[in-house]
């Protein structure tokens, strides 16, 4: 399956239906990307431009912290978009990397295009909206997860919302999003199986 067609996918399961004409206006204005694992598919030393729709793969969130630490603060698997947003609005450099942590696959718009689409596009830009709002209560939870929550809690996240990062990611980027070294998973994981 093409990246287009699981984008038009998770349209339709969304109960959005999209007349011929402005799909095909859409995907005039959309283009299919490929990363392979570990490439930066946005560099925080830039202002953000696109955003990104997942069809495959996984990629992350990235930060480098004051003293030097690189953490995971958030996952992007398929049927998500992500980007950098508050860069694309503020036009400042953004505060993250986005990366590759498998190979990923998907789709790109202009920023320009999604927020048009965004604020006045008829069924894509509900189904936009929608996404959006689907994302915002995502972030919320990871937010409350890794902030408020102990190891177990921010694990079963993963395991409740995320099934294919335990499967697909190594235990080291697992650990950079659980805000613990790679040995203390390592340690929480025999512990909690025994």
């Amino acid at each position: 399956m093409t990246a287009i067609s699981s984008l038009e996918n998770d349209i339709l399961s969304h109960e959005i239906h999209l007349k011929l004409l402005e799909w095909n206006e859409i995907k005039s204005k959309i283009s299919e990307f490929s990363f392979t694992k570990k490439s930066v598919i946005f560099s925080q030393t830039l202002v953000c431009d696109k955003i990104f729709f997942i069809s495959d793969g996984i990629a992350a969130s990235e930060q480098i912290m004051p003293e030097g630490i690189s953490i995971i603060t958030q996952f992007f698997s398929r049927g998500q978009f992500c980007s950098n947003i508050t860069s694309a609005l503020t036009k400042e450099y953004a505060n993250d990397t986005l990366i590759a942590i498998t190979d990923v696959n998907g789709v790109s718009m202009s920023i320009n295009f999604f927020l048009e689409e965004y604020y006045k596009g008829n069924a894509f830009g509900e189904y936009l909206r929608k996404k959006i709002l689907e994302g915002l209560l995502f972030d919320k939870k990871i937010i409350c997860t890794k902030t408020l929550l102990s190891t177990e809690y921010r694990y079963r996240f993963l395991e409740e919302h995320q099934q294919d990062v335990i499967h697909c990611v190594p235990d080291k980027d697992i650990a950079r999003f659980m805000g613990i070294t790679p040995q203390g998973l390592s340690r929480f994981l025999k512990h909690r199986s025994a």
